[in-house]
C-alpha cells in the first residue's frame, strides 16, 4: 500500500467494512452515500486498504479464537466430568470432543468447499485445533 493519506470519512468507512458491516452501514458511519463508497472501492489504493483491513480483522479474530481454546477445552472437561450436569449437556460435550478428535465435520461446520486456499481465518482455526492448515478443501465426489 502506498503512503497515501485517507480522509476521515474514508477511514471511518474502512473501519466499518473491516468490522464486517454492510456497505450501507459503513457508508452511514462515514457520513457518505453508498454511491460514494462504491466509487472509492474502484480506486486501487482504497480497494487494497479494504483488503488489508479485512485481513487484519480476520487475523485479530483468529487470535481471539486461539486465546479461547484452552478455556473452551476446560469447559468441555468440566461438563464431561460433572456427574450433576444434565445428561444432554454431557453427551453434547462428549460429541464435540469426539468429533474434533476424529476430525469429522459436523452440521455446524461451514461447507468445506467455501474454505478458500490460504484463508488466514481457517488456517489459524486449524492450527488452534491442532490440525495442519489446508488449502481449498473439497468434499469427495459421490458415486
Amino acid at each position: 500500500m502506498t503512503g497515501r493519506t485517507f480522509t476521515s470519512e474514508q477511514l471511518a468507512a474502512l473501519d466499518g467494512i473491516a468490522a464486517g458491516g454492510t456497505f450501507e452501514a459503513a457508508a452511514g458511519a462515514a457520513g457518505v452515500t453508498t454511491r460514494t463508497l462504491r466509487r472509492w472501492r474502484v480506486d486501487p489504493v482504497f480497494a487494497e486498504a479494504v483488503q488489508q483491513a479485512r485481513r487484519v480483522a480476520r487475523e485479530e479474530t483468529a487470535a481471539r479464537v486461539r486465546d479461547l481454546v484452552p478455556r473452551a477445552v476446560a469447559v468441555l472437561d468440566e461438563v464431561l466430568t460433572d456427574a450433576g450436569a444434565p445428561a444432554t449437556a454431557r453427551l453434547k460435550a462428549a460429541d464435540i470432543v469426539l468429533r474434533r478428535a476424529l476430525d469429522e465435520p459436523d452440521e455446524q461446520d461451514p461447507p468445506a468447499a467455501v474454505r478458500e486456499p490460504g484463508d488466514p481465518l481457517f488456517a489459524e482455526m486449524d492450527r488452534a485445533l491442532g490440525r495442519e492448515p489446508a488449502g481449498a478443501i473439497l468434499w469427495p465426489e459421490e458415486g
